[in-house]
């Protein structure tokens, strides 16, 4: 019953972040915003940017104050004075040719420390956003298999040159 509750718990609080989604295809890029609704005057923290790396690819990181030291996926930033406003830094991410026609794939960050002036220990959530990859358009391959016959039907299938979807016919 407590996994229960927990796992309602969780989904209520995943349910009123807010994300941000940008639809895309391979070779195109994208920025996503990483945002805290409690900024608690910030002067320095270090996020770990989660994301599917078969499908992107992170690109650059502009933050918004401070000076910031990205590697890899991780995005250190201090400043002398505090951090206003509720945009943290942008990522720019490059859709690979790995991701998934359809799929979305979620931005997140972890905090893994923040601090403020006096160098205390201070709470704050980054909320990402998603990358939705667009719809194949499909450039389909030619037909193979057997074709019908007077005594028996026959099945077709092509693929598509592009994301593997395949289509069947049955000719009779």
């Amino acid at each position: 019953m407590k996994k229960i509750a927990c796992l309602l718990v969780a989904v209520m609080l995943l349910a009123c972040l807010p994300l941000t989604a940008f639809a895309a295809k391979a070779g195109e890029t994208v920025s996503i915003e990483f945002t805290t609704e409690n900024n608690p005057g910030l002067t320095g923290y270090k996020a770990i940017l989660n994301y599917d790396e078969t499908a992107l690819k992170l690109v650059e990181v502009v933050v918004s104050a401070g000076t910031s030291d990205v590697n890899g996926n991780s995005v250190a930033v201090m400043s002398a004075n505090p951090i206003t406003g509720a945009t943290l830094f942008t990522a720019k991410f490059e859709v690979l040719s790995g991701a998934k026609h359809g799929e979305t794939y979620a931005v997140t960050a972890t905090v893994e420390e923040a601090y403020d002036a006096d160098v205390e220990d201070v709470a704050l959530t980054i909320n990402g956003g998603e990358v939705v990859i667009d719809a194949c358009e499909h450039v389909w391959g030619e037909w193979t298999g057997t074709e019908a016959t007077c005594g028996a039907a026959g099945e077709l299938t092509r693929t598509c040159t592009i994301c593997g979807a395949t289509e069947t016919s049955n000719p009779e």
